[in-house]
């Protein structure tokens, strides 16, 4: 039997503003890791999944994912678990979005933007080139 390993825990840090707080946070690479889970795991599409998305992969400093923390995440959710290459996240995130009803989800996430043009930018052409690494 083999023994499965551990997630690392998330840093904590400690912030002095108006008042000192000790804050447990998640690195880009563990946030990246959490959206893609929920794309793939979720039965419905939340826009802003897609909406954050495409605001992680639009960066280009912006790390892959925490592929131990996806992986054990879609483990719990019961969904299919991604193994081999580093980048086979790419592909499952690709043929996710070929089943997604894009008016539906980017009418979910009209109410969060702070910038109404920015639903243009929340397309399945333009998640496809990101997912390609051509921003």
């Amino acid at each position: 039997m083999q023994a499965r390993r551990r997630a690392p825990i998330p840093p904590r840090t400690l912030l002095r503003r108006h008042v000192t707080l000790r804050l447990l946070h998640h690195d880009k690479a563990r946030l990246l890791a959490g959206k893609i889970a929920a794309l793939l795991a979720r039965p419905f599409t939340k826009g802003r999944d897609l909406y954050d998305l495409v605001w992680y992969l639009s960066d280009p400093s912006w790390p892959a994912p925490n592929l131990t923390l996806l992986r054990e995440a879609l483990r719990q959710s019961g969904e299919q678990s991604i193994d081999g290459k580093a980048d086979d996240w790419r592909k499952w995130v690709m043929e996710r979005l070929a089943g997604i009803d894009w008016p539906s989800a980017t009418q979910d996430v009209r109410p969060f933007l702070e910038r109404p043009a920015e639903i243009d930018l929340i397309s399945e052409e333009n998640c496809r080139r990101l997912l390609r690494g051509s921003s």
